[in-house]
This record gives C-alpha cells, structure tokens and sequence, in this order.
C-alpha cells in the first residue's frame, strides 16, 4: 500500500507544481501596456527637459513602440524646443480595460489622471485614451495611444501681480 502512496503523491506535486508556476511567469498585456505607457511618458519628458538626448529618447522608443506610435513621437521630438510643454508631476492610470484581441493586436481604453505643473500652476487632466498593443517577436510594443477625450478636473492656479 506504501508503494502505491508513492505513485500518487509524484502525480499530485507535479499538478501543484504546473498549476503554480505560471503565476510566476512574465506579466500579463494588461500590466505589460501599463508599464509601457508609463515608460514612454519618462522618456519624452526627459528628452522635453534635456535630461536625455533627442537621439537615445529615438533608441529608447524603439524599443517599446512601433508604427504609427514610433513615428509620431520621433517627428514631435524633433520638432520640440526645450521646455516648451508642462511638466508632468505624476501619472496615474485608473482604468485599462481590455475592448479587443485580434491576431497580434490588443486594444485597450484607458483612463489616465496627469498631475501637471505650468507657467499658470499645478492642475489636474482625465484623459481617456485609446491604446493598442502590437506583439512582434513574443514582445508587446505600443502601437496607438490616441486620446478620445481630455479635460481639465482640478486646477491650483498661482495669482500673478502685475505691477
């Protein structure tokens, strides 16, 4: 009765194993999208404020988007002056729902909340965007992020004195 105990218990760990080991596999899209948002805001407002080269923000890009995305950033960045555009204070993403999987495209909705610091003071922008992830070669890279709709929520205006 042991022997069989033995041919029992080698089958159950190797189901506990292969039910947990993909939780500990690469992320999801979800959070692969998220992150490459994420990483294209750092590197263009870097590259906005000179904290990183017009040539390494293009190599960087490359790596996380593709076309039509990786041609609209590399054509607004060459055309940038320095510090011409707010800063951005921080960046949360309140929802990124999954709307389509097709072939190797995945499309999202997402909501994005900017804390944003200009001439005028800090304010806040929703932004709904449309994104989509292309995989090429087992990697997802950005491919659209096209806003639908931006507004201004909250603002902390500084009051300027004109003397």
């Amino acid at each position: 009765m042991k022997r069989y105990k033995k041919w029992l218990a080698i089958p159950a760990a190797i189901v506990i194993v292969v039910s947990i080991l993909p939780g500990f596999a690469s992320p999801n899209a979800d959070t692969i999208g998220i992150n490459l948002i994420k990483e294209r805001a750092n590197i263009l407002q870097q590259t906005l404020y000179g904290q990183m080269s017009r040539q390494e923000a293009e190599r960087r890009l490359a790596h996380i988007q593709t076309h039509p995305l990786l041609s609209q950033d590399i054509q607004s960045i060459r055309a940038w002056e320095p510090a011409e555009l707010d800063v951005i204070r921080r960046m949360h993403i309140d929802t990124f729902d999954q709307v389509r999987n097709a072939l190797n495209y995945l499309t999202y909705q997402a909501v994005i909340y900017w804390d944003m610091t200009g001439l005028n003071g800090n304010y806040t922008v929703k932004g709904t965007y449309h994104v989509v992830l292309k995989r090429e070669n087992d990697h997802y890279r950005l491919s659209i992020f096209e806003p639908i709709h931006e507004e201004i929520v909250t603002t902390n205006r500084m009051a300027f004195e004109i003397f």
